[in-house]
């Protein structure tokens, strides 16, 4: 899937790793960063479990291939999706006045008590996702500096140098942003293995941001109805509770509530959060991006939304100046 490389340009290859695939998007930054080829594959069963490797060599021979074929863009800079089941994260607010070195500063002395690492044992990156006049929100992510490392060691064994990472719900918002019109904005329901994300974006981007612990991997697994609708409970109080403030407080009109993630392809756990937030899930989302002719040609009803992490990733590392965690 893919069209002639442009020698001029630089080529933004975004990565995404799952337990079960690996996803690619190219990126042509012309004038706005533009698609222009896609690949996914199946990784052998095991090679990766809640975001581990466990085959390395496994992992490495399916990568190779793909960075073959990739070969043919130049001037590629590849960035990564980490996985998110290792990977701790809280939404934290701090005085207007606060500089980047301030929340830097301000972020590591904290770290004990928010994340479950030292910090010399970890990676710690960070975004600002809101600004008021009185204060700022940032969304922050620590994981383990070894899986981080085990990460970039597998793609550079695959002759990949990874030059930006962050994890898929900021990825996702970052390919759905420019859905929402000038007067509305998407809520997006991210429900992962262990934690939920739960954000509100316009055409100018993160307006509000929500960071719950909700472990439906095991419930799911296990199955126990009462519990999995216990837990959805908080869920959708704080869905609900963003949705009405948006339309109440800053007059804004919700046009879709999309849920993904892990839970969100479970049709039981849509089911109760539809009832719960009475309102209907949306449990499929086009991806927006400049799409190059011949990707238009290929997804004429626009692009999956399977492609949202790779494609919001490679965008992350367009942006200038691009935000590169600390390895």
């Amino acid at each position: 899937m893919q069209e002639r490389a442009s020698h001029d340009h630089i080529h933004h290859v975004g990565i995404e790793m799952s337990d079960s695939h690996t996803t690619f998007s190219v990126l042509c930054n012309l004038s706005t960063p533009t698609l222009v080829h896609v690949d996914r594959r199946v990784l052998p069963h095991g090679a990766v479990s809640n975001g581990v490797i466990h085959g390395q060599q496994s992992v490495v021979s399916i990568l190779q291939p793909l960075i073959q074929e990739l070969a043919r863009f130049p001037n590629a800079r590849f960035s990564l999706s980490l996985p998110t089941a290792r990977i701790a994260s809280h939404v934290f607010t701090f005085p207007a006045d606060f500089s980047e070195q301030d929340i830097d500063a301000a972020l590591k002395s904290q770290l004990d008590e928010y994340f479950p690492y030292e910090e010399e044992d970890c990676v710690l990156w960070w975004r600002i996702v809101q600004r008021t006049e009185q204060t700022v929100t940032v969304f922050a992510c620590a994981a383990s500096r070894a899986f981080v490392q085990s990460w970039i060691d597998v793609c550079r064994e695959a002759g990949i140098v990874i030059s930006f990472l962050d994890i898929e719900p900021m990825n996702i918002l970052r390919s759905i942003t420019t859905q929402a019109s000038k007067y509305g904005a998407i809520v997006v329901l991210d429900i992962g293995r262990r934690m939920t994300y739960i954000s509100a974006v316009d055409a100018q981007g993160i307006r509000e941001l929500k960071v719950l612990s909700c472990p439906v991997q095991k419930i799911l697994h296990e199955y126990d109805e009462k519990k999995l609708r216990d837990t959805l409970t908080s869920v959708a109080y704080e869905a609900s509770t963003m949705i009405n403030m948006l339309i109440d407080v800053y007059g804004i009109t919700v046009e879709n509530v999309v849920v993904c993630g892990f839970g969100g392809r479970d049709h039981r756990l849509v089911q109760m959060l539809e009832q719960q937030i009475e309102r209907t899930l949306s449990p499929y989302m086009q991806v927006t991006a400049s799409v190059s002719p011949q990707m238009r040609q290929l997804f004429r009803d626009g692009l999956p939304f399977e492609y949202a992490n790779s494609v919001g990733v490679a965008l992350g590392n367009s942006m200038q100046p691009p935000f590169r965690p600390q390895l």
